[in-house]
């Protein structure tokens, strides 16, 4: 499908204008400043006041940054609309030992990354310590002293925490600066291009510093949250 790209001219004012080809979360997006309808119309345009800079989750605590990584990045549980901690790269439901200082999940099955890289529990043990390492995540506390292990079965994680906290999950696991990074982008630099699992991912080639941002449809995506009837790729343009 041949993709099409619109940009608003903003005679002296510096606004960063992001084009999303498909839109995903339309119930989250009550700022746009402009839609179409259909499949394959016209992109999407959100209008902000200024380009953060950096666009990857862990280098990033610029709440502009995460209305567009969002999109392209995800944690691994979220909020549903009742408040209840879902699975989202993990599968539902979570295991603390009874003092509370251990955290075990259990990864879905079949999930890549837009690189064409598995999330592994390999992967999930050095997204984290990358987050640690940078030091400029807005959960650098929450995460001090927290020893993130992968297990031999691929899937199984287990997080250490230092003392008892029982709703780690909530106010860290499912936030969106936790987002997995693929192994194989967790060395970008300048803005932060990195490949996630979201329905949508950068295209690094068309961004304009300080004026444009356009993200494109991943066309593999396949693991939605459990609320949206939609089980594949986003469809909306």
């Amino acid at each position: 499908m041949k993709r099409s790209r619109r940009w608003l001219s903003l005679a002296g004012s510096r606004r960063l204008i992001v084009s999303l080809t498909l839109v995903w979360l339309m119930l989250m997006l009550g700022w746009l400043a402009a839609r179409s309808d259909g499949v394959g119309g016209r992109p999407l345009v959100i209008v902000w006041g200024a380009d953060p800079g950096s666009y990857d989750p862990q280098q990033t605590s610029n709440p502009v940054a995460q209305d567009v990584f969002r999109h392209v990045c995800q944690p691994l549980f979220y909020e549903d609309e009742g408040g209840a901690v879902r699975g989202l790269l993990a599968e539902d439901g979570f295991q603390y030992s009874d003092d509370g200082r251990r955290l075990s999940i259990q990864l879905r099955p079949d999930i890549t990354f837009h690189d064409g890289a598995a999330l592994t529990a390999e992967v999930v043990q050095s997204s984290f310590e990358r987050l640690q390492r940078l030091s400029v995540s807005p959960l650098l506390a929450d995460l001090r002293g927290v020893a993130v292990t992968a297990q031999p079965d691929g899937r199984t994680v287990l997080f250490d925490l230092p003392s008892p906290d029982f709703d780690f999950v909530r106010l860290v696991l499912a936030n969106p600066y936790a987002a997995i990074v693929s192994p194989l982008t967790q060395e970008t630099n300048g803005p932060g291009f990195v490949a996630c699992t979201g329905p949508y991912q950068f295209a690094a080639s068309l961004y304009r510093p300080g004026h444009s941002l356009t993200l494109v449809r991943f066309a593999d995506y396949r693991w939605p949250p459990a609320l949206f009837a939609n089980r594949s790729a986003p469809r909306i343009a």
